[in-house]
């Protein structure tokens, strides 16, 4: 009984773990693709010219 709790507890820290890995890498992708469309936005301004 003893080693089936041992694993169990182990199970559960490896999936606390993974779940916390994936917040942090969807975190690190909102921030990445918002700073992409800033400069995008600002790239497209800065390239651009009126046409009158």
């Amino acid at each position: 009984m003893q080693r089936c709790k041992k694993e169990s507890g182990q199970v559960v820290t490896e999936y606390v773990i993974m779940l916390v890995m994936i917040v942090l890498i969807a975190f690190a992708l909102t921030a990445l693709n918002k700073a992409v469309c800033d400069q995008g936005e600002r790239m497209v301004r800065a390239a651009s010219y009126n046409v009158p």
